[in-house]
């Protein structure tokens, strides 16, 4: 079990796709020495704490970030919580490290809604991103956000390789990020 928690662990280092500051500003390490360093560790979407913990214990050393996936359009299930989960932010938070949420839409359930860029960019997923960014107002503290990542995704083959499939571009990919962090911080700035 050991070997597979490892075999199946994603250490991040501070290649992050977006930092949600309270302010949108990015944060700083404080010296110029500092490295945040974390993991995902598990083998479910969700956050698993007490691999976290034997993970830190193995390697000895503590993660200053904690990752893990959500996705905004599976319902909620043992592999899935699409909102934003002020418990596990919270647990995260009092064990030290700084969230990393993995988040995307849905893809690989043939939705096309969700894979198809066009539809977030056109406000059809507005109403999630506002209660996330609201949620996230309320929570009041900085993490770390993965949009949409993995973009030579195979374990999505039945609808091409995510998000370059159902006439998705670069160019319209671009847009949808524009679209989710203006949408979100903008519902943010409106709760705090």
């Amino acid at each position: 079990m050991l070997r597979r928690t490892f075999a199946l662990s994603l250490v991040v280092v501070l290649v992050c796709s977006m930092f949600f500051a309270l302010d949108g500003q990015p944060v700083n390490a404080q010296t110029s020495n500092q490295i945040y360093w974390g993991a995902w560790v598990g083998d479910s979407h969700i956050g698993n704490y007490t691999l976290l913990t034997s993970f830190e214990e193995t390697v000895g050393k503590g993660v200053s970030i904690w990752n893990w996936i959500q996705l905004w359009t599976r319902s909620d299930d043992s592999e899935n919580v699409a909102e934003f989960d002020i418990a596990l932010m919270n647990q995260c938070r009092q064990h030290g490290a700084i969230p990393m949420v993995s988040w995307s839409p849905f893809s690989t359930d043939g939705n096309s809604m969700f894979s198809n860029l066009q539809d977030i960019v056109s406000g059809k997923c507005d109403a999630y991103l506002t209660a996330w960014g609201q949620a996230s107002a309320t929570w009041g503290h900085p993490y770390f956000v993965r949009l949409m990542w993995e973009f030579t995704g195979s374990w999505c083959a039945s609808n091409g390789i995510y998000p370059w499939s159902n006439g998705n571009t670069p160019a319209l990919f671009v847009q949808a990020w524009q679209h989710v962090v203006n949408t979100v911080r903008a519902d943010r700035k409106s709760v705090v």
